[in-house]
């Protein structure tokens, strides 16, 4: 399906030329082994506790030298690729024109400029879009403008992002009208290839503190959705993955089932709004309220959309409108798909990192996930916000988990499966989640989940305090505040406290999607400065200074580390917990 493009203008070429495309030159546990066993005896575990995790130096003197900040290498920026023809090509009434550019080479799209020269008398008869090597397309122009206009200028069209450059590119101007005439002159694409990614730092992939030093380096930019540091960190995650046997379940992308891709959008014409390369990278910045409302600054669209969140984007587009001045037209139902496509902006091509653990028993077919959101906000200028809190720290987890939880499910250990969820543009309004519900995969549909934890910021402050939200949209408690507390008591140095006390972000992060569909969740957090529970927000929230250095001054790493070893233990009890009323 055509994607419809922030128009700014651009040029375009023919299929009988031959046009030639060049690259451009150029502290030990304070509660002893056996007063922890006596209190499992009491509770009735049988699991033996984990081993007293050695802290570590405040400095990160301790760390290896490829998990500190700032010790990855730069990777090389490549030249750009262009490409250029000039058809000269008429564009008669009610006809169509096509012309075509073939490039070679290995590169991936990071970002395409559409160059395009079109002299049309009236330009709102044209409809011209350009389609990639793999038969993707992008509408540059839709019948837009008046008889004063030509169509020249220039189209960043981030749709194409993470396409191969290499094939044939096709741009297609179809004039719809009689009456007027004009020319194809000449149009040309400037593609920025991906550049090479930094590798991952050696060390322990069951250390928390590896990851988040890879996913909050510079190199990464941020993370922002979409961008090529956001499909970076994708990428790692993957690779781990694999590494550990997990299978990539969205039998719905076979040439990649680890991954769930949608296109982000945004209203065009909004109070305050930018043009869509620069809100990407601005949005959310100036944030100092924890999490997101769902569609905040971005949202999905495609024609599965269930009429409920069509309603949901009417009633935000008439609000932009309306703070705008605009009349709006009486209405009988939400606005259609197409509709909401006419009056929004693309921003690019995002993301759901996924991979499956089976479970062994009766009850495999149920499905406990795991998430945290991998993306973050991206640059501030020329400024990296790195996000190692948010959420490096979460998606870091989960990671670190793998190994452990793939050893038992070897053993046999895991009834129900397992599956770990990073999501993308949580950052623009718990966008990739929602595309997760709304899109189900075979074998994952809500039906399936037995129960939900997400984790976000589980990096600062010391490292003997959690705060979670284990209740449902009616303020019940689920299994999981049961499972939570018998949980910890299994570590070998539980936590002091686990605060219950922030129920009013229950609705402001990913696992509120699940929630509203009825699932038990469970959310992981430690984003507030008052150790007793609540308080004020993290100041480094939404702000460069969110980095490594600051994990490691308030805790040595220990806090993620300690994180891990907690959700470890839970998932191995809601995997093998018995069915029951909740």
């Amino acid at each position: 399906m055509a994607t419809r493009i922030n128009e700014r203008f651009q040029t375009v070429s023919p299929q009988r030329e031959s046009p030639t495309a060049q690259r451009n030159p150029a502290e030990p546990s304070r509660n002893s082994p056996a007063a922890r066993a006596g209190q499992q005896a009491r509770d009735g575990f049988a699991s033996q506790p984990q081993a007293s995790r050695p802290r570590v130096a405040l400095d990160g003197a301790s760390l290896p030298a490829a998990m500190r900040p700032g010790t990855l290498a730069a990777p090389a920026t490549p030249a750009p690729i262009t490409a250029s023809a000039t058809p000269n090509a008429p564009i008669a009434d009610n006809k169509t024109v096509t012309s075509t550019l073939s490039l070679t080479g290995d590169a991936t799209v990071d970002s395409l400029k559409l160059n395009l020269d079109i002299a049309h008398s009236y330009r709102g008869d044209l409809v011209v879009s350009l389609t990639s090597p793999s038969g993707k397309s992008a509408v540059v122009s839709n019948k837009q403008g008046g008889s004063a206009d030509d169509l020249k200028g220039s189209f960043d069209l981030s749709a194409f992002a993470g396409e191969k450059a290499a094939g044939t590119w096709t741009l297609t101007v179809q004039d719809t009208a009689r009456g007027d005439t004009g020319t194809l002159n000449g149009w040309g694409l400037t593609i920025a290839p991906k550049g090479d990614q930094p590798p991952p730092p050696a060390g322990d992939d069951s250390d928390p503190m590896k990851h988040i030093a890879y996913l909050a380096s510079d190199e990464l930019k941020g993370r922002d959705s979409p961008s090529e540091g956001l499909s970076a960190a994708s990428a790692y995650v993957e690779q781990l993955a694999k590494k550990y046997g997990l299978v990539g379940p969205n039998t719905q992308n076979p040439a990649d089932p680890y991954q769930q891709k949608f296109q982000v959008f945004s209203f065009a014409g909004a109070p305050g709004a930018q043009d869509a390369a620069v809100q990407g990278a601005a949005a959310g910045h100036d944030h100092k309220e924890f999490g997101n409302q769902l569609f905040d600054e971005g949202f999905y669209l495609d024609e599965k959309m269930p009429v409920e969140t069509r309603e949901l984007l009417t009633r935000q587009y008439e609000e932009k409108m309306q703070a705008a001045g605009r009349t709006l037209a009486p209405r009988s139902g939400p606005m259609s798909v197409e509709q909401l496509r006419q009056a929004a902006n693309v921003t690019g091509m995002a993301q759901n990192t996924m991979a499956m653990l089976p479970g062994t028993g009766p009850h495999k077919d149920e499905v406990i996930v795991v998430m945290a959101h991998l993306d973050h906000i991206g640059m501030s200028g020329s400024v990296v916000n790195n996000g190692a809190d948010d959420n490096a720290s979460g998606s870091a987890v989960l990671m670190s988990s793998i190994p452990e939880l793939a050893e038992a499910q070897k053993r046999g250990e895991l009834d129900r499966s397992v599956l770990f969820l990073w999501t993308g543009a949580e950052e623009k309004g718990l966008v990739g989640s929602q595309y997760f519900v709304d899109h189900p995969i075979p074998g994952l549909d809500l039906k399936n989940i037995s129960g939900v934890v997400n984790m976000d910021m589980v990096g600062r402050w010391d490292d003997q305090r959690l705060s979670v939200i284990d209740t449902n949209a009616k303020n019940q408690t689920t299994y999981f505040r049961d499972i939570v507390s018998k949980a910890n008591t299994q570590m070998a140095d539980p936590f002091d406290k686990l605060n219950q006390d922030i129920n009013q972000y229950r609705d402001r992060q990913d696992g509120a999607v699940f929630t509203r569909k009825g699932e038990d969740v469970l959310f992981m957090f430690e984003g507030l400065s008052n150790a007793k529970g609540g308080g004020d927000l993290n100041p480094d929230y939404h702000a460069p200074t969110d980095d490594v250095d600051k994990i490691i001054r308030d805790n040595g790493g220990n806090k993620p580390r300690r994180v891990k070893d907690l959700m470890v233990n839970i998932i191995k009890m809601a995997s093998t917990r018995q069915a029951s009323a909740t």
